[in-house]
């Protein structure tokens, strides 16, 4: 039950902050300022795996969220141009 009120605690902050700031949405992220979200999200949502059957060393790294938030993969995979969903 603490995970979810303080869960909303903070959509009530953010909600806050937007309306005092009267900002709609967040701002657009710079190339740095992705990197840097990017890292964090791999680091919370993300893994790689080397896979070796003998004969082939296969690389792969994946993200993986909930359907509820596929929105948020289309848009690290249309400004990285790379992967598929």
């Amino acid at each position: 039950m603490m995970i979810y009120s303080c869960f909303i605690y903070l959509l009530s902050l953010s909600s806050f902050v937007y309306s005092k700031y009267k900002i709609d949405k967040p701002l657009p992220l710079n190339e740095i300022q992705f990197s840097y979200w990017l890292s964090g999200f791999i680091d919370a949502e993300g893994n790689f795996q080397v896979l070796y059957n003998g004969r082939h060393l296969r690389v792969m790294f994946k993200l993986t969220l909930h359907i509820d938030n596929v929105e948020i993969l289309y848009k690290i995979k249309k400004t990285l141009d790379v992967g598929h969903i």
